[in-house]
């Protein structure tokens, strides 16, 4: 975004879906469809940045993100389709080089339509398989929420984290090392126990101190 480092080229993702009867259908997904080309909206979107992100503007060239968001296509499509899923999702980069200021300053401005047509290209960056990959498919009770058909039970593709079982490796690693685990139990417990017994005698002061005064002033 700024310098010294700017962008050098427009950046599109254009998202493809392949239905059961084989179509290929664009979703239209950014400014490469003319729908879209109103730039700036009244109301401010982000999408364009996602966009980007995903297929690879930004650090981490969008791997973790891609994967995801192709099967999201694929539960949605099926949730707006009767609960019919698509064959396969693809995410495609598609980008044109933006001209440097040398060649703005001698040619003029450049008209960022004609610069697409003339230049851009693409590139499949992703393709998911609604029916095999992990999370790529709607679970039925999602389907009974919208009304829609359940599915096989083995359809749906879950994701099984394992992180109770990674844990579990975790600690065992760390007490082979020497760790103890409830070493920092206790000792939270142990502070916690200071910090009261602190606070009661600080009552039992303060009690002291009030009774203290009470008796100077009958006192006087």
């Amino acid at each position: 975004m700024f310098a010294p480092n700017p962008p050098r080229s427009n950046l599109f993702m254009r998202v493809l879906v392949t239905d059961q009867d084989d179509e290929v259908i664009d979703l239209n997904t950014d400014v490469y469809h003319p729908a879209n080309k109103p730039i700036p909206w009244i109301w401010y979107t982000r999408q364009r940045k996602i966009n980007r992100r995903i297929v690879g503007a930004e650090g981490g060239k969008g791997s973790w993100y891609q994967k995801w968001h192709a099967r999201y296509i694929c539960r949605e499509w099926a949730r707006t389709h009767g609960g019919v899923p698509p064959k396969q999702v693809d995410l495609v980069k598609i980008w044109y080089s933006i001209p440097t200021p040398e060649w703005v300053k001698e040619h003029g401005p450049y008209v960022p339509h004609e610069r697409y047509q003339e230049l851009h290209r693409q590139k499949f960056v992703y393709t998911a398989d609604c029916a095999t990959d992990i999370n790529a498919q709607l679970p039925n009770h999602i389907r009974a929420r919208y009304g829609l058909p359940a599915a096989p039970e083995d359809e749906f593709k879950p994701w099984f984290k394992d992180r109770k079982r990674a844990w579990e490796d975790k600690m065992k690693k760390r007490r082979a090392r020497g760790y103890n685990p409830y070493r920092t139990l206790f000792g939270g417990f142990s502070v916690l126990v200071f910090l009261g017994a602190a606070w009661w005698r600080w009552r039992e002061l303060d009690v002291e101190n009030e009774a203290r005064a009470r008796r100077r002033q009958e006192r006087e």
